[in-house]
């Protein structure tokens, strides 16, 4: 499974990175910011399964992840799977995220088991069971 993360908290990316090589069948690539994601979607989007992707802005983030990055994903790769993580956890928020183009929509904190969940949901043709 070939996993493009989009987080500008390295630590956070340490973590998802760590997460996914404990799962054993990922090659993760992770970005700093929309700008970077829709750079990489261009290149690669069609071999990209499965995109796990913060929504806040950030002051750190030059070009923030938008409705145009999910729809380039889409457009590169109809099948991708995308997974936003979001630190809101309104209903109509949540709404709002599936509406745009999310499979699955993770609230921070959140813990490993939750990302395994949501990845199982979202490809079930290639279970995790850890």
């Amino acid at each position: 499974m070939k996993v493009l993360i989009v987080e500008d908290f390295r630590d956070l990316v340490d973590i998802l990175k760590l997460q996914f090589a404990r799962m054993g069948n990922a090659d993760v690539k992770a970005v700093e910011d929309g700008l970077q994601a829709c750079f990489f979607l261009e290149e690669q989007g069609e071999l990209i399964s499965l995109i796990v992707a913060c929504w806040e802005q950030s002051r750190n983030m030059r070009l923030t992840l938008g409705e145009g990055t999910l729809e380039m994903a889409r457009k590169k790769n109809p099948n991708v799977k995308i997974i936003l993580v979001t630190t809101n956890p309104r209903l109509g928020h949540l709404d709002y995220l599936r509406s745009i183009g999310a499979d699955y929509v993770l609230v921070k904190p959140f813990m490993y088991r939750d990302l395994i969940n949501a990845i199982n949901i979202v490809r079930p043709e290639a279970p995790l069971l850890h």
